[in-house]
């Protein structure tokens, strides 16, 4: 079983590595081979399922420095079995879907590299038994998320999204991540510095720790510095803008980020440290901790009522499912903040969990069946589309599903997961949330009907008739794309009708075995609300967003557009949610254009007069240098330069005079004549007679036969 959770990590960075030499050999190759990965992990996911089951927990660990407690392991337990086995399935679907999307795409390796080097990251994080080994899987989701959402970085203007180019949203989110990220890593390192070790086991058998920083003001302190990192890498407010813009990559990305990887991490984090936490208040009694989880619920609920605002004017279909995104995120966190709020906090962190797991289906349903209708209607602006329901009646019946499940209407998934959060915030007392919560679902049936209307139902646009003028028709998606989305519209019904029972078992398996008889009670007072009028409330709020969306947008009897041009009120409305609240806006204004005019006023009213003033001096000490050497150099070191050479020069000439002309030329010219002297003497023993020269050679050989002969007899040979 430990093999099982060490390899279901480690596959993926494996088949990473592997996508450069099959690539070299040929680049369609990695389609093909790339998927087998998510898919060995998926499976080696399912293999814990059991453990899960029984309520066991795994813990191995390499302890790589003992001095800091560092080091590598495994932590399995029924959380990190349950979001193993939604990131590795759903992860194996989109890389499907991934095969016939990005067919023909001239950086497919590159593409395949970095899906798995993501998924790797994220179940690295999941099954993390540390603050460090968890920290790393972060930073690898956030460096692969970098990497795909700017992934057709050259940003040609097809890939832009509302104005940005794809470079610029890519890095657009690795800024507003890597600040929660440095902030989450600060409180990592505040806690350590007391814990003295960054495994959560440890964490939570010894609470010292947390004991000491509360009588040092810091524990709070810390908790929020630790929220920093989900509130950016889930997309939560204030750090939440980045999501929008992420849609700039290829959507099988946008599917991957949203439903199965980045934006689950911060969920999964704050679940991960919710059992310590919430036994620093119930367990230990500091107070503190109630204001983290209050505050983690009250961002919970304003994201996801801000993101679901914003979708009801969004035009572009992938930032409909953005909005929706964070919309639902906010869910997630709101019932965490919930959890901890509560005596037992099961009942918070199986509605979180639930809703997780309901949301990783629909969304990536979402998702698959966008990148399809992108492909086909070859335009991101939902008013550009219509009418194309008959064209693709798969798509169209697999996204309305999708749509109804968001929506949370009964029987789909999201209806069970959203009622699961709304009994959890009566149960703690919690009426702002529960109102939010609500009214949330209003919106979010409004701009489910609405993005589905716009996209399929009225006539066709003047976009779409014109590509077919030019003999392009808009069709049904290949099946290697159809067929993974088809499988989770299935899924999702399937969870809907199963409902009840997965939540019972949501609670078997992630219930402490000492909450098991514990009653769910709060801090504050429990709202007595009956569960069929929490129910009947969720579904008139359904119906108050149904209605009105599906009269403008299904039936088209009005056109809202004309409505909101005669009202000045809808239409200051529709600016200030079209601005984003104008948040983004502020952002822009503050961190971008504001920190360049600093920029550009610190240079002309601090750096350039700086500049001005040390040109001036320096040009003061080049004319203070020039006299200097005036004075100094040519008066005193000049005349002691022109002695001293004055005086070698003299030298030179006596010693050129007496020594090297009465001398060595003297000696070079007797040389001359001794050789001229030799030459003329020897020059007498050469007559140039043959007969001679034969004689004095046969008188060389003898003597040396003669000198030879000696030598050899007195050698005694």
């Amino acid at each position: 079983m430990s093999l099982a959770a060490w390899l279901c990590w480690l596959l993926p960075f494996l088949g990473a590595l592997l996508m450069l030499p099959v690539g070299k050999l040929k680049k369609e190759y990695t389609s093909l081979i790339a998927p087998i990965f998510p898919f060995m992990s998926a499976l080696c996911a399912s293999s814990l399922i059991p453990l899960a089951l029984r309520r066991e927990v795994v813990w191995e660990r390499i302890v790589w420095i003992p001095q800091l407690d560092v080091g590598i392991g495994v932590l399995v337990d029924p959380l990190s079995v349950i979001l193993a086995n939604v990131v590795s399935w759903i992860s194996f679907l989109i890389f499907v879907y991934s095969i016939k999307y990005m067919e023909g795409d001239p950086s497919i390796v590159r593409y395949w590299i970095c899906m798995n080097f993501f998924v790797g990251g994220m179940l690295l994080l999941v099954l993390a038994d540390n603050f460090i080994q968890l920290f790393i899987g972060w930073e690898i989701v956030g460096a692969m998320s970098y990497s795909l959402i700017g992934f057709w970085y050259t940003d040609e203007p097809e890939y832009w999204v509302e104005g940005y180019p794809p470079s610029h949203c890519g890095m657009k989110a690795f800024i507003m991540t890597k600040f929660g990220d440095m902030l989450m890593l600060a409180g990592v390192f505040l806690i350590f510095s007391y814990a003295g070790t960054f495994n959560f086991v440890k964490l939570a058998k010894d609470l010292e720790w947390a004991v000491a920083m509360s009588k040092d003001g810091l524990l709070l302190l810390s908790l929020l510095l630790l929220l920093g990192g989900p509130l950016g890498k889930s997309a939560q407010f204030p750090l939440h803008e980045w999501l929008p813009e992420a849609m700039a990559g290829p959507t099988s990305v946008s599917a991957l980020i949203h439903a199965a990887t980045m934006v689950k991490a911060g969920v999964y984090f704050i679940a991960r440290i919710l059992p310590i936490v919430h036994s620093l208040e119930w367990h230990l009694g500091l107070s503190e901790v109630h204001t983290f989880f209050t505050i983690v619920a009250g961002i919970g609920a304003f994201t996801a009522f801000l993101a679901a605002s914003q979708a009801l004017v969004a035009v572009e279909l992938k930032k409909i499912l953005a909005y929706s995104t964070i919309s639902q995120i906010g869910y997630m966190m709101l019932a965490l903040g919930i959890a901890g709020l509560l005596h037992d906090y099961t009942l918070g962190l199986v509605a979180a969990t639930f809703h997780l797991i309901s949301h990783a289906v629909f969304k990536a349903l979402l998702f698959l069946s966008a990148g399809s209708i992108l492909h086909a209607c070859e335009t991101k602006n939902v008013f550009e589309m219509g009418g194309i329901r008959k064209e693709m009646p798969i798509t169209y019946w697999c996204m309305l599903i999708g749509a109804l499940a968001l929506s949370g209407v009964p029987p789909l998934s999201g209806f069970w997961s959203k009622e699961a959060i709304v009994s959890a915030c009566a149960h703690a007392g919690a009426v702002l949330p529960l109102i939010a919560a609500i009214g949330t679902a209003a919106l979010t049936m409004f701009y489910s009907l609405r993005m589905i209307g716009l996209v399929f139902h009225g006539e066709k646009s003047e976009h779409l008739r014109h590509l077919e003028k030019e003999g392009v028709k808009v069709h049904e998606a290949h099946p290697i794309m159809w067929v993974p989305y088809a499988v989770l519209a299935v899924l999702s019904i399937a969870i809907g009708l199963s409902g009840p029972f997965m939540e019972s078992l949501l609670h078997h398996m992630l219930a402490p075995k000492e909450a098991l008889h514990l009653s769910v009670m709060a801090r504050g007072e429990t709202l007595q609300i009956p569960h069929w009028l929490l129910t009947a409330v969720s579904l008139l709020a359904i119906a108050c967003g149904a209605l009105p969306s599906y009269y403008l947008y299904i039936e088209r009897k009005l056109d809202p557009r004309d409505i909101i041009a005669r009202n000045s009120i809808l239409l200051g409305l529709q600016r200030f949610l079209r601005m984003r609240w104008y948040i983004n806006y502020a952002y822009y204004a503050v961190f971008v254009d504001g920190l360049l005019s600093f920029s550009r006023s610190m240079f002309k009213y601090v750096e350039r007069p700086w500049v001005i003033t040390a040109d001036l001096i320096a040009r003061g000490v080049l004319s203070l240098s020039s006299g200097v050497f005036k004075v100094i150099e040519i008066m005193t070191l000049e005349g002691f330069n022109n002695f001293v050479m004055n005086g070698t020069w003299s030298l030179a000439r006596g010693a050129f005079k007496y020594f090297e002309i009465l001398v060595l030329e003297g000696f070079n010219l007797s040389m001359v004549d001794l050789f001229k002297y030799l030459w003329y003497n020897v020059r007498k023993l050469q007559t140039g007679v043959l007969q001679s020269n034969i004689l004095l050679m046969f008188i060389g050989l003898f003597a040396l036969f003669l000198t030879v002969l000696l030598y050899a007899l007195g050698m005694g040979v």
